[in-house]
């Protein structure tokens, strides 16, 4: 049997959008083994169609010699080696020492506003010729089913909307959640909220709000979205993981386009921020060039009203 390897380190997003990847390799015929840093061994643990699932964890210590040869010694004895290093990063997006994050702003939506990040995945592993055909995936034991599905009991029969409050940048902070929040519950009197994110001092607390934040992982977080009627997400990795599963999310877009990130998402409700530098396709870190307030860039700042526009489409499509 031929035996292909698929490198990947990122973050829980990024390894999202290659979640397509192990079943059409298998049915491809390959022996499909995968080496992922910590945060893609939780992602893809369970996938079925992966054989070999090794674990590898690039340091910035490291030197960059001792990664090249590190894929040069794993790489033997494969018929295939598909290395995603950055394939997104710099592949879609201009990071801060790319010359195109300097560039204008029409520059780089020209350049990377059009392509979409499952089909980068198949473009570097040299399968173009299946864009679209296969979706992502994600699997969970039968014993995170029960679990989740046990807690989940708790809300039955309410309109339960999924907040995530943070992702890891300062692009993926929802500053107007707790605003949203008391709109849905004004609204909304079945309305239930769950908070989730990776900052616990943004939590905000009412009668019909719950926060899994600090208590359950990402993956226990994606897995939860499979369930709730409408998920609201600032640009990180659990509005990827809920557009796996259909669930009406309203994905909250600062740096990418729809395109990018949402072609082919059932039930999208996607808004892009109305700030003018948006999207900008940069991979921001220290901000340069970027218009603050606050301490954060503009493009955290969305229309209220049309997010509730959409969080009523998700309400009527839970009826």
């Amino acid at each position: 049997m031929k035996k292909v390897l698929v490198i990947r380190y990122g973050a829980f997003g990024d390894v999202i959008f290659i979640s397509h990847l192990p079943r059409l390799l298998k049915d491809l015929g390959y022996q499909v083994d995968f080496e992922v840093n910590h945060k893609g061994f939780q992602v893809l643990g369970n996938n079925p169609f992966i054989d070999n699932l090794r674990h590898f964890e690039p340091t910035k210590e490291m030197k960059w010699q001792y990664i090249l040869d590190h894929w040069e010694e794993i790489s033997k004895g494969y018929d295939k080696v598909i290395n995603l290093w950055a394939s997104l990063e710099h592949g879609c997006i201009a990071m801060e020492d790319d010359k195109l994050y300097k560039a204008s702003s029409e520059e780089r939506r020209s350049e990377l506003g059009e392509i979409n990040f499952y089909d980068q995945t198949l473009g570097w592993a040299g399968l173009e010729e299946h864009c679209g055909r296969y979706k992502p995936e994600l699997f969970f034991t039968d014993d995170e089913y029960a679990i989740t599905i046990k807690w989940m009991k708790q809300f039955k029969d309410k309109f339960l909307v999924l907040i995530n409050l943070a992702g890891t940048s300062k692009h993926k902070r929802f500053v107007q959640a707790e605003e949203v929040s008391n709109k849905i519950l004004k609204k909304y009197d079945n309305a239930q909220i769950i908070l989730t994110g990776d900052d616990e001092d943004l939590v905000f607390k009412s009668d019909r709000i719950v926060s899994i934040v600090g208590k359950k992982p990402f993956m226990q977080a994606v897995l939860i979205s499979k369930y709730c009627d409408c998920v609201i997400s600032m640009e990180s990795g659990l509005g990827v993981g809920s557009n796996v599963w259909g669930t009406p999310t309203i994905f909250l877009l600062t740096a990418s386009s729809p395109m990018n990130v949402t072609k082919y998402a059932k039930n999208d409700l996607c808004l892009q921020s109305p700030a003018e530098c948006s999207p900008c396709h940069k991979g921001s870190y220290k901000y340069e060039g970027c218009k603050m307030v606050n301490g954060l860039p503009i493009c955290v700042n969305f229309n209220i009203n049309e997010i509730m526009d959409r969080v009523e489409i998700a309400n009527r499509c839970s009826k």
